[in-house]
């Protein structure tokens, strides 16, 4: 038609906006006209886009006029990034280039697919605030209605990420589907959603990958230190005095564990010396040796175990959601066992007659106790298995037309560490020999065995939920959710009770955190 103006109207975002220019003046697409003629005639054999026959507004179902370089910016996996100019005939190769070309110019973005798909991971940020972008169109023709576009980054990680958006987002007719989880205890997400308004999906089909299963507690294989041994008596007519076996004292971070002394050996007539209680508890240590008096020396008592440390619970939350996507309970860690108690240091023997010159004579000192082993330290918890969550919404607005949304199955709960095993105890020292009839002196008593640490709790499971929102709920119309198992909760480290099973995952289509 020649000798008629028409004024066009692009679409911006989810808002229209005046992008519009006279077919017969200067701008854009004044090359259209000569002088008084204008003519229909549009480059690269697209209809005209006549305001008058034309809606700009509508779908490009309801509107095949709207399918123009004038209008759109077009991708396709047989694109070129660097040499496509945008259009039908050179059209881009990623979305990521279409859509920041397509938002500059005001345009929207229709991409085609083959089936070989875009392996992308897309990012819709303030950038891009308004994109319009359709899938669905065939790579020979550009004719609409061919499917859908299929979005399916190989790597890990969320498929589609809107992040604050005031203008919106449209979309139509793709298909996003995020890969399996990878990592312990990740989690995969097809759609992530945050501080955004006026987001629309429409005719989307959205997957979520399996969660991947939480890790296990790391477990100390070796166990905790061994006490010192007990220091051993000196023997008949040593050096007056004679001086029982000096205290083993050992160190278990802030706590320490004492082997009583030794007794004294006995001193020309006098009976002999007691040995000194284990340490640190009164209760608990060692008893100390009786010395040699009207009867034979007592040798020390062996220091008490420690006390096993306690189970650490199971994960039992929900988790939390938040712009980084969900982040799931992980089992906590048992406490350490205590650390055992010192020996009691045994008796001393009295002095013989005779020292071979000794003024005074002294009998053999007894051994001091062995100090106690270190308590362990509690199992490591078990991670939370990762979560397999179409859509994520975190204080968005988000519009669902006719979707699907699959998710996959959660991850397996880790399973708690066992707790260390608690250190040997010292051994007792021995009391020091008799010399010239006496006899000898008493052992120290052993050191206890530290106490076991305790197991550590299991892991959450992971969910497998269609929605997962925080603030505002989603607002649905028709389509269908499907979902996969959730991940059972992690097993307590050895010994646990049932407290420290972790909490198996939430199978839902709709929850809110």
């Amino acid at each position: 038609m020649r000798g008629r103006c028409f004024l066009l109207l692009v679409a911006v975002g989810v808002t229209v906006m005046a992008g519009g220019f006279a077919a017969c003046g200067g701008g854009e697409f004044s090359t259209l006209c000569e002088g008084d003629e204008c003519s229909s005639d549009v480059p690269d054999g697209g209809d005209a886009v006549d305001a008058t026959t034309c809606d700009a507004d509508a779908s490009p179902a309801e509107a095949p006029c709207t399918i123009d370089e004038r209008l759109a910016v077009f991708v396709s996996p047989r694109g070129d990034d660097a040499a496509g100019r945008g259009d039908r005939e050179a059209p881009f190769r990623t979305l990521g280039k279409a859509m920041v070309e397509a938002r500059a110019a005001g345009k929207r973005l229709y991409a085609c697919d083959d089936g070989t798909g875009y392996d992308e991971r897309l990012v819709v940020d303030g950038d891009l605030d308004g994109l319009v972008a359709y899938g669905g169109f065939d790579c020979d023709g550009w004719s609409y209605g061919e499917g859908k576009a299929v979005v399916q980054p190989s790597e890990p990680g969320v498929a589609l990420r809107i992040d604050g958006l005031s203008q919106g987002l449209f979309l139509r007719d793709f298909a996003l589907r995020a890969a399996d989880a990878a990592e312990p205890g990740q989690s995969s997400i097809g759609v992530l959603v945050n501080a955004s308004t006026s987001v629309v999906l429409e005719a989307v089909d959205v997957v979520a990958g399996k969660g991947q299963d939480g890790a296990n507690g790391v477990e100390e294989s070796a166990p905790a230190a061994s006490g010192r041994d007990g220091n051993a008596g000196a023997k008949a007519c040593a050096a007056h005095p004679n001086r029982g076996g000096g205290a083993a004292t050992f160190s278990c971070g802030s706590q320490a564990t004492t082997g009583g002394r030794g007794g004294d050996g006995g001193e020309g007539i006098h009976s002999a010396g007691a040995g000194d209680i284990g340490l640190p508890s009164f209760m608990q240590g060692g008893k100390e040796g009786v010395g040699q008096g009207s009867s034979a020396c007592i040798a020390g008592q062996g220091g008490a175990s420690g006390a096993a440390g306690k189970g650490g619970d199971g994960a039992s939350d929900l988790g939390s959601l938040d712009a980084d996507g969900w982040t799931g309970g992980a089992g906590t860690s048992g406490t350490s066992g205590g650390v055992g108690q010192g020996g009691g240091g045994g008796g001393g023997a009295k002095a013989p007659a005779v020292c071979n010159g000794l003024a005074t004579p002294t009998g053999a000192s007894g051994g001091s106790g062995g100090a106690g082993g270190c308590g362990g330290k509690g199992g490591e918890g078990g991670a939370a298995g990762g979560a397999s969550i179409a859509l994520v919404s975190v204080d968005s607005e988000v519009e669902l037309r006719e979707c699907t949304l699959t998710a996959s199955d959660g991850g397996r709960g880790g399973a708690g560490a066992r707790g260390q095993k608690g250190g040997a105890g010292g051994s007792a020292g021995t009391g020091g020999q008799g010399a010239n009839g006496s006899v000898a002196a008493c052992n120290g008593g052993n050191g206890g065995r530290g106490g076991d640490g305790g197991p550590g709790g299991g892991g959450a499971g992971g969910h497998s939920l269609g929605i997962a929102y925080v603030g505002t709920k989603p607002v649905r119309s028709g389509g269908a959710i499907e979902l996969g198992t959730a991940g059972i909760g992690g097993e307590p480290g050895e010994g646990g009770s049932a407290a420290g099973k972790g909490a198996n995952g939430r199978r839902a289509e709709e929850l809110a955190f």
